[in-house]
């Protein structure tokens, strides 16, 4: 007795599918590294050695935006056969991946509030993710400097402009810093991120606490 297996020829549309997929992880992974290029650049030129802590926060870093990367393709394949994603979706999941990767015991204490009206756009929302990935990360690091325990907040909204909000509790930035001027490699990073996108990053400093407000024009989330 002889067995003979076929198997269906893919549809253009699956064909077209996995195009698109491979397309969007190789976009992303090009992304990925750009940044880590740009850290090992800037590391070359510092001249005080690393310590442990300041390694391990650079590849905690790192992790993270890998890690807001891998979860936005889980999410688009389940859009993709059939399921439904917001961007608040996204945003919750991401925060809780880097609450569990990052934090320390009960330091710093999460709270996500997202719009249903938050698209998700793939075109966008890796660089969302990342940029929110860099805020949440330096919240952590800087918002409480003597280790007492804080909140971190992180709110999506679809107003005027699709808004993204991490709000913390803590110090605040130095008096007379200007986050729009700064050099430091975060920031120029961030701000990089957000032109390419048609965004806007700003931050406000008050008495308690340091407020980062990414708008995204919904014209560029359609």
């Amino acid at each position: 007795m002889s067995l003979r297996l076929t198997c269906p020829t893919p549809s253009p549309d699956l064909i077209n599918l996995a195009a698109e997929a491979d397309h969007r992880i190789a976009n992303h992974l090009t992304v990925i590294k750009g940044i880590v290029w740009t850290q090992a650049n800037a590391l070359r030129r510092r001249r005080e050695p690393l310590s442990g802590a300041e390694a391990g926060a650079i590849l905690d870093g790192l992790g993270a935006k890998v890690e807001a990367i891998s979860l936005l393709h889980r999410h688009l394949a389940h859009a993709e056969i059939g399921g439904k994603r917001s961007l608040g979706d996204y945003l919750r999941e991401l925060l809780d991946g880097i609450g569990d990767a990052l934090a320390e015991g009960d330091v710093v204490e999460f709270e996500f509030a997202g719009d249903s009206d938050c698209a998700l756009d793939p075109r966008k929302t890796a660089t969302i993710g990342l940029i929110v990935c860099e805020l949440v990360t330096n919240a952590m690091k800087h918002a409480h400097p003597s280790g007492v325990g804080g909140q971190l907040r992180v709110r999506c909204r679809a107003e005027a402009s699709l808004a993204i909000e991490v709000e913390d509790d803590g110090v605040g930035l130095p008096e007379a810093f200007d986050a729009e001027a700064a050099r430091g490699l975060g920031f120029r990073t961030m701000h990089a991120m957000a032109a390419q996108i048609g965004a806007t990053l700003e931050f406000h400093s008050g008495g308690l606490g340091l407020t980062a407000v990414l708008r995204v024009p919904l014209a560029t989330q359609a």
